[in-house]
């Protein structure tokens, strides 16, 4: 959970949805599911990647992977406050470490994208209320004022952004303002906004509401069942999230206030994350006293809900990190979730114990101790 800056506004409360029944995709949770299915039947492992561990690449968090041109961009916001840049076997190359103050320096890294028509790494530095710009080789190209406040931000085309400005205070940017997604350049010169909320009495939101797959742009507007495809013509609803009597009451959000939500949070649920790919896609789906993980195959129609991912449920330990995985999109089918040493050793204790032998597991721990950079896993998802 995070929350966003807030405002005072007493304006009037409400919120602009689009037409949630034309959704391209019904995506049904299934919050009885007491089977025995596990992960193994519907994801493929396919391949570990060791980040190589240097006295310039030690990674403090991993709060964001993003891929282009056989790069892996690993951003640590708050640790190390830089950008990591391997190549897809792990091979650290260079970093962006810039803290400080003066055009090609930073204070924080709010969000950092891709623009990867033009092959540079965007970075929002929110303290500074600056965007920088730097090549993919880490070079310092310019500095621009950010055109209005915003938490995160997709480069969309051209000069074209997309970003998500949720509850910012910019009562002072009267087109922009009370709307939690504006398409704008960096200029901030308005092509259109939605989603209008004017809610301040309720600052949670949920993690990661904006996100890119591969051209494909999404967004989730808080606490909704439905994630929207956006493009330069406008917003469309694409999946739609049926949680039935599970799901969070969508009529109370434009009124809702936080110590009401907190009340609810337990026995109501909603998505929380999620990731689109090719042929399917996976929610994180949050509340009603656990967590699921559902997967939906856009060919069939079909959806797998799975309760949270713990190690006895896989064939392939290592897309949990003590179950509590953060995922990652790379291209098409791909999951990528993130594992520290601690987990990786561990699994090289339990797995000769239990009689399992994980794939490539040997290979994997050599020359990993607990100082180690961590691994990364890639999965791919299965029709069915």
């Amino acid at each position: 959970m995070s929350l966003f800056i807030s405002s005072c506004s007493q304006k009037p409360t409400n919120v602009d949805l689009l037409d949630e029944i034309d959704a391209a995709h019904l995506v049904v949770v299934d919050f009885d599911n007491k089977s025995d299915m596990k992960y193994e039947d519907y994801i493929d492992f396919v391949k570990y990647v060791k980040l190589e561990t240097t006295d310039e690449s030690l990674i403090g968090a991993v709060d964001n992977l993003l891929f282009d041109d056989d790069k892996i961009f690993v951003v640590d916001k708050q640790v190390s406050k830089s950008i990591f840049v391997f190549d897809m076997e792990g091979r650290f190359t260079h970093k962006i470490h810039a803290v400080g103050d003066g055009p090609d320096k930073y204070f924080s890294i709010r969000d950092v994208s891709l623009d990867v028509a033009n092959k540079r790494i965007c970075l929002v530095d929110l303290d500074g209320r600056r965007i920088k710009f730097y090549t993919y080789e880490g070079e310092f190209l310019e500095s621009v004022r950010m055109p209005f406040l915003f938490s995160s931000m997709i480069h969309l085309t051209d000069d074209q952004f997309v970003f998500n400005s949720g509850l910012s205070a910019n009562q002072d940017k009267e087109d922009v303002d009370g709307y939690a997604l504006v398409v704008a350049d960096m200029e901030g010169k308005v092509s259109y906004k939605k989603f209008e909320d004017r809610n301040h009495n309720f600052s949670f939101t949920i993690q990661d509401p904006l996100r890119i797959s591969g051209s494909d742009i999404f967004y989730n507007p808080r606490y909704r069942d439905v994630i929207y495809s956006i493009s330069q013509e406008g917003a469309l609803p694409f999946y739609k999230v049926d949680m039935g009597i599970h799901g969070f009451p969508q009529e109370r959000l434009p009124s809702i206030n936080t110590q009401e939500y907190l009340e609810m949070d337990a026995n109501k649920s909603f998505v929380n994350g999620y990731i689109s790919l090719k042929d399917g896609a996976m929610f994180i789906i949050f509340g009603d006293k656990q967590v699921f993980n559902v997967l939906y195959s856009k060919e069939s129609g079909n959806s797998i809900s799975l309760l949270r991912p713990v190690f006895s449920h896989f064939s392939h330990s290592l897309f949990s990190s003590n179950g509590s995985a953060s995922y990652f999109h790379y291209f098409d089918q791909s999951i990528v979730t993130v594992s520290w040493p601690d987990v990786v050793l561990m699994i090289g204790e339990i797995s000769p114990k239990s009689g399992r032998e994980e794939s490539g597991l040997t290979q994997l721990l050599e020359g990993i101790d607990k100082s180690s950079n961590p691994v990364l896993s890639f999965f791919n998802l299965k029709s069915f």
